[in-house]
């Protein structure tokens, strides 16, 4: 049977816990005394997890993936996945993101609906930052954690929106299956165009990461 973990809970020794407008900030440390390895399982709500220290493999559905320390996850609400940290154990900071707070977010921005991970780029450095606004608790830190939290979650929205074109349209899978199908032959892009070329050559490369002569010299 799969664990479901009630909102703001996780595995791990608690070291501090915070709460604020709708989310909750834990910080979890884990041992040996305290597991290393962790089944599968499932939260109540969607949260994120910054690594500060160690490594844990990941797996979740068919995939898995290495966490490493300034590494970012998000995770959906109902998400089964498992963790085994390496043996050194490690410590992580977890934002907690309760449905309401979700729902308010989701009038401006879309939040992430899949599982993801973020190892370079604003939203780990952020994370960052608000680890070390949790280690200073001054009258102020609530406020500005509360900041940050929605400043990782815009960042991610912002990358989800700007990140490349990925379910190819019909007109490309038929360009790509002409290509295939006659690639002895020497074949002009007026042959196979439907949009103009500087538009399907841009196209191409949003979906296959190459241009049309490098996928076909």
């Amino acid at each position: 049977m799969v664990a479901k973990l009630s909102a703001g809970t996780f595995y791990g020794q608690t070291q501090k816990r915070w709460e604020v407008a709708g989310f909750t900030f834990v910080e979890s440390v884990y041992t040996a005394q305290s597991r290393l390895h962790i089944p599968l399982h499932t939260h109540e709500n969607a949260f994120l997890y910054f690594v500060i220290e160690g490594f844990c493999e990941e797996v979740y559905g068919r995939k898995s993936r290495t966490v490493c320390p300034s590494t970012l996850v998000l995770h959906p609400a109902g998400n089964p996945h498992s963790n085994r940290w390496h043996d050194a154990g490690g410590r992580a900071l977890h934002i907690d993101i309760a449905p309401a707070r979700a729902e308010t977010i989701r009038e401006y921005v879309p939040i992430q609906s899949g599982p993801a991970e973020f190892r370079n780029g604003l939203a780990p450095w952020l994370s960052g930052r608000l680890y070390s606004e949790c280690q200073r608790q001054d009258p102020v830190s609530l406020l500005a954690m509360e900041g940050l939290a929605l400043e990782i979650l815009a960042e991610i929205s912002r990358h989800r929106l700007h990140s490349p074109e990925r379910t190819p349209p019909r007109w490309l899978l038929q360009a790509r299956d002409l290509l295939h199908a006659r690639f002895t032959e020497n074949l002009y892009l007026d042959e196979i165009a439907v949009l103009p070329q500087s538009e399907q050559e841009l196209a191409f490369v949003r979906v296959s990461g190459n241009t049309l002569a490098e996928e076909y010299p």
